[in-house]
């Protein structure tokens, strides 16, 4: 097995917001939850190849019939040797939000898990679109 020269540094939770809707009460009924994104990248100063990027994801921007929102930001450092700096670019901007997503999906169970509703597993995003 090979390291990949597209590598990160240690990633963080920049934000957090988390609201049970109160007025919610179909406990019972399956409730579709809706996913939108945005990742922001930008190159760091000085330093060809690194570049910061941050998954910006909010769950239920209406909680009007949903159970709760919630808005989380994660980010990370990305760097990379000896790469085409299209693919590196393209890395950045599928690659990059995936790991983000996989490092923000512990901590949205956890959050959602703690509250008086089941926990809420978010799915694999396509970031390709």
């Amino acid at each position: 097995m090979k390291e990949s020269k597209f590598q990160f540094n240690t990633p963080y939770l920049e934000e957090l917001e988390f609201s049970i809707n109160n007025d919610f009460t179909n406990k019972s009924v399956d409730v579709e939850m809706e996913n939108s994104f945005a990742v922001y990248c930008s190159k760091i100063d000085n330093c060809e190849n690194s570049a910061l990027v941050k998954l910006d994801l909010t769950i239920n921007d209406d909680v009007t019939d949903k159970p709760f929102g919630l808005h989380i930001i994660v980010a990370a450092e990305f760097i990379w040797e000896d790469l085409d700096q299209e693919y590196a670019n393209n890395l950045l901007k599928t690659a990059a939000p995936e790991f983000l997503l996989g490092f923000a999906r512990p901590i949205i169970a956890n959050i959602t898990n703690m509250s008086q509703f089941p926990c809420y597993n978010i799915p694999f995003l396509n970031f390709n679109e």
